[in-house]
């Protein structure tokens, strides 16, 4: 339930007394939620009524003259009655006298009053900000302080109490999950927000640069109030998913829509301006620099956060030529198009007839007539942007993802002097991983797998390849769990553990045991060809050259076990491998979307199309054998798709709109891509019920809507 009524904030000069206040606050009063909490909110001024009082501030910035009001909140997540209500002072303080204690939890909710902005120091008009107390004693609760995230804590209790939750668990659930999203380390319910420099690297800091982001970002909303959008976002939020819809439903903003990409990637841009030009950071001396490892700490836990759709373009599974990004409100598919260039794709509206398509050919030259291979999406700018790539050049580029300007280009300092051959190409650098926390990209070059930093244009972190194998040519990556996953053509595969910052190899006998063909006396898997990772379940893919033999591992269970001075290995755990043979197509590449776990499966030299479905290793009953795919579906010479060669083209991605996944492919022949249902693809009709014919589509999908073109 919402009060339509308006919350302000306080002038960047006082921050530094306000949090004084709260420090001496804290050695007199305990704090009211959580003893491990370190800060508690100002000293309040006197009650108006008498009786148990509850006290604490408003902190948008420090909203002054906002008026705070008590209500019981009901077992369903409703309001009950109104329990009394206090003006909040010049600090942000309040102290609401209550007319009774209720017996469970109440919701404070604090509407109009002024703030002066973190971002700007505007004098800024608020719409309304709440907090959940889960419990008052007879003498009063204290120290609780309402700001834009405790209102997304509130909105979703609200919604799973609704849905059935207790409050007690609702409440723990939603608090874990605004904690995660933004990486805090302790409870957040009476937490202040600081901006000194001294407090850099404090959980009052982090809130601080919070709510100083979420600010910049309000000053661009569109269509709306400027202080309306932390409403918005917290109704976004109340199922659990930063995706501009509140279970299906789009969110309102003002006279329009909340953008889907409000709370994930565009907060990231946000994020990005306010550590470099936000007035409280400036105001208090704080430079970039002192800022890195907080910024850091921000984007990898939205980046990682369950609240973020992976389908936003935040991370990657697989470095195939395909990537997708979504900021601004709209979803884009970006295609390294070879001789084309890059190919931005507006797929916001999956099924729009002619959907806008943008074609950035001129960056060829920027590589010397060398056909773009890569494209990925980096958010560490306060614009997105793409690193660009081609295979047989040395070359990178930082391209403006609107645009396709070049903000930036240089050659890498690679030490090798040919490029990698594989069985259909080469590459200097064959495929990359975005990854979001660290601002950079790992890339699969012919000197192993590197780190470029995007902010510092430096090479950093390096893994060299096992002089016994060949590098990967589509890398898999599971950024969120630390891992690079490099099926090496040995054939043998590479687990890089970003964390540990060492690299685990399955090779040998120990390989082949892993992938045992059950019948047929052939051995499968002899030429992994590329690997893709499925970060819901922690599932690394691994597809062999020109077969249909897949394999599957459960990265969650493997056992690795550290050799000092020697090559280091790791080993699936007992049922912790699956081989498929599906039946007929000619495969050497994957792509996978982690939401729906819907795997594409396409060939650099085939036109042959399968998608399955994916097994999740934790579902297996004790006894029962993991297969690794519960079903798939495949088609044989996908009509008018002519294959685009090695390293591979394709992307699996869940689209925002209607939640469906869908793949892409490059066409080699001409300028198209083909955009394929995935679901739809893998509910068709087969051509029978047994074998390979179990799972054949029976009908042509280019002719009933599964598989379609956008050409450009």
């Amino acid at each position: 339930m919402r009060h339509s009524s308006t919350l302000t904030r306080f002038a960047p000069g006082r921050i530094l007394s306000f949090a004084a206040s709260i420090v001496a606050a804290l050695a007199l009063s305990g704090c009211w939620w959580d003893s491990s909490s370190t800060s508690t909110s100002t000293t309040p001024p006197p009650a108006t009524g008498s009786g148990t009082t509850v006290t604490g501030s408003i902190y948008a910035g420090a909203a002054s003259g906002a008026t705070v009001t008590a209500y019981a909140l009901n077992a369903d997540g409703t309001l009950g009655a109104s329990l009394g209500s206090a003006t909040s002072g010049a600090d942000g303080s309040y102290s609401v006298a209550l007319s009774s204690v209720p017996t469970g939890a109440l919701v404070l909710v604090a509407s109009g009053g002024t703030y002066t902005a973190e971002s700007d120091g505007a004098s800024i008009t608020l719409g309304e900000l709440r907090a959940v107390v889960p419990a008052v004693g007879s003498t009063g609760t204290t120290g609780v302080v309402i700001t834009p995230l405790s209102d997304m804590v509130t909105a979703r209790v609200e919604a799973l109490a609704a849905a059935g939750g207790a409050i007690d668990a609702s409440l723990a659930s939603a608090s874990d999950l605004v904690k995660s999203t933004y990486g805090f380390t302790g409870p957040i319910a009476s937490l202040v927000p600081l901006f000194d420099k001294a407090s850099i690297g404090t959980d009052g800091y982090l809130l601080g640069l919070v709510l100083g982001s979420l600010d910049t970002c309000a000053k661009s909303a569109a269509g709306a109030s400027r202080g309306s959008l932390y409403t918005a976002l917290s109704s976004d939020f109340a199922d659990g998913s930063f995706d501009g819809r509140f279970s299906g439903t789009p969110v309102t903003l003002g006279t329009g829509s909340l953008s889907s990409t409000a709370g994930t990637s565009d907060f990231l841009g946000c994020v990005a301006g306010y550590a470099s030009s936000g007035k409280a950071v400036l105001d208090a001396g704080v430079s970039l620099s002192d800022l890195a490892a907080t910024v850091t700490l921000v984007r990898t836990a939205v980046a990682d956060s369950a609240a973020t759709p992976k389908s936003i373009g935040l991370a990657a599974g697989s470095s195939g030529a395909i990537s997708t990004l979504a900021y601004g409100g709209k979803q884009w598919v970006f295609i390294a198009a070879r001789g084309s260039g890059v190919v931005a794709i507006d797929v916001t509206d999956p099924t729009a007839a002619s959907p806008t398509v943008k074609v950035f050919s001129s960056l060829v030259t920027n590589f010397g007539g060398q056909d773009i291979g890569g494209v990925v999406p980096l958010l560490g700018a306060d614009h997105p942007q793409l690193l660009v790539f081609a295979y047989g050049s040395k070359h990178i580029a930082l391209v403006n993802a609107d645009t396709g300007a070049v903000d930036y280009e240089t050659d890498l300092p690679l030490a090798a002097t040919s490029p990698v051959s594989f069985s259909g190409g080469s590459a200097y650098i064959a495929g990359a991983i975005p990854d979001t926390g660290r601002d950079g990209v790992w890339l699969a070059t012919a000197d192993g797998y590197l780190f470029f930093d995007r902010a510092t244009h430096a090479i950093g972190t390096q893994y060299a390849i096992d002089p016994s194998a060949q590098l990967a040519e589509n890398l898999g990556g599971d950024i969120q769990h630390g891992l690079l996953f490099a099926p090496n053509y040995a054939p043998g595969i590479q687990l890089v553990d970003l964390v540990a910052g060492k690299s685990y190899y399955l090779d040998g006998s120990a390989y082949t045991n892993a992938f045992l063909a059950p019948t047929g006396g052939y051995t499968p898997l002899s030429y992994p060809d590329a690997g893709s990772v499925d970060a819901g379940y922690q599932v690394g893919i691994v597809t062999n050259e020109d077969t249909d033999d897949v394999g599957f591992i459960n990265l969650k269970t493997v056992v690795k076990t550290d050799v000092t001075g020697g090559k280091s290995t790791f080993a699936p755990a007992s049922g912790g491998s699956a081989l498929a043979k599906l039946g007929g197509p000619t495969l050497s590449g994957s792509a996978v979307d982690s939401d729906t776990h819907l795997v594409m499966f396409m060939a650099g030299y085939s036109s042959d199309v399968a998608v399955g479905m994916l097994q999740d290793p934790a579902s297996v009953a004790s006894g029962a054998t993991w297969a690794g795919l519960t079903d798939w579906r495949f088609v044989l010479n996908l009509t008018g798709y002519s294959y685009a060669r090695d390293p591979h083209a394709a992307a699996a991605i869940k689209n925002l709109s209607d939640g469906k996944a869908y793949g892409y492919l490059l066409d080699g022949g001409v300028h198209k891509a083909f955009q394929i249902d995935l679901a739809a693809f893998l509910g068709a009709a087969a051509q029978g019920t047994t074998g390979s014919a179990a799972h054949q589509l029976a009908a042509d999908p280019t002719t009933n809507g599964i598989v379609k073109s956008i050409t450009w």
